[in-house]
């Protein structure tokens, strides 16, 4: 058997030992890399483009073909003669230039008979992250979302990989492709889940990996605070409000941190807005209310997203004629 070797080349050998038709017996496939080394794995994953075919033939043939093409479709494929005639014991050797993805090897015989002997795919492109989430350095997030999007065809991992201060190695979490990953669009891929993690900073990137590379994002060091913030209504005393159809409603709270506070009465109506970042507020609800019950619905959301909320009753007279 001939065998060529180069830089950044494969050999795939091919002992043809089939019938004519080619269904007696299964041809033995072995890959080689550029240095020889065996490959065993039949759809071996290749990152170079150019390969050597080398076949033995088995008997004498009139004449043989081959060709590269998808799989159990040997019409489109651009065949290219063998030999003719085809000697038995004698090898031939010829050059492949394989295609983007999945690679099929034909033999076909001079009647037209033919035979998939063997599919290797070609990869040239590394999987392209575009977005992730956490992507700030010093941002504060809670833990109930990590996310990626990036461009693949065929990915096989994709994991957050992180570590506190005190920790030597990295712990990693692995995204479910069936259950966290979404398939968009073509190789468009979007990943998102959350990981148990406790409060402080954390630095941690994220991978994709196909079969032949992996793709990291940067790293990040962010502080996971998954604790919401806590209020404390000063006022309306007892989170009870009796009050005219006149008259404001006097708000006074606290906050153990700087938070969006918002309110809504009751649960059909929009959020309105009383402070963008404040641990303090007293405003007078300049809403006049007409008679009635009401739940004042007060929501306290952190930098990190955690929100915390509050109900407080409103009850609306006609007050002093």
């Amino acid at each position: 058997m001939q065998q060529k070797f180069g830089l950044n080349l494969v050999v795939i050998s091919i002992i043809l030992i089939a019938s004519v038709m080619f269904v007696s017996a299964s041809p033995t496939i072995i890959f080689r890399d550029s240095f020889g080394k065996l490959i065993p794995e039949n759809g071996t994953a290749l990152n170079k483009s150019t390969t050597y075919l080398d076949i033995i033939v088995d008997k004498d043939y009139p004449i043989l073909f081959y060709g590269l093409g998808k799989f159990d479709n040997v019409y489109g494929v651009n065949l290219k003669k063998l030999c003719e005639p085809c000697n038995s014991g004698r090898g031939y050797s010829r050059t492949l230039r394989l295609n983007q993805g999945n690679n099929f090897v034909y033999i076909i015989d001079g009647e037209d008979f033919y035979k998939i002997f063997s599919n290797v795919e070609f990869d040239s492109k590394a999987p392209l992250i575009m977005k992730t989430y956490p992507n700030r350095n010093g941002s504060s997030i809670n833990n109930k979302k990590f996310y990626i999007s990036f461009v693949e065809a065929d990915p096989k991992n994709v994991t957050f990989n992180y570590r506190k201060d005190s920790d030597l190695e990295y712990t990693q979490e692995i995204f479910d492709l069936n259950v966290d990953c979404q398939n968009t669009k073509d190789s468009n891929w979007e990943c998102s889940k959350g990981i148990n993690l406790s409060d402080g900073e954390i630095s941690g990137y994220f991978e994709v990996n196909d079969k032949l590379r992996t793709t990291r994002s940067r790293s990040v060091s962010v502080i996971i605070d998954s604790t919401p913030p806590v209020i404390s209504i000063l006022s309306p005393q007892n989170d009870t409000a009796n009050i005219t159809v006149k008259s404001p409603l006097n708000l006074m709270m606290t906050l153990n941190e700087r938070s969006k506070i918002t309110y809504q009465i009751n649960i059909e109506n929009k959020k309105q807005s009383l402070c963008t970042s404040c641990n303090y507020l007293q405003v007078d609800l300049r809403r006049f209310f007409s008679l009635g019950e009401y739940k004042l619905n007060i929501t306290a959301t952190d930098k990190a997203g955690n929100s915390a909320n509050k109900i407080i009753n409103v009850s609306v007279g006609v007050g002093p004629v």
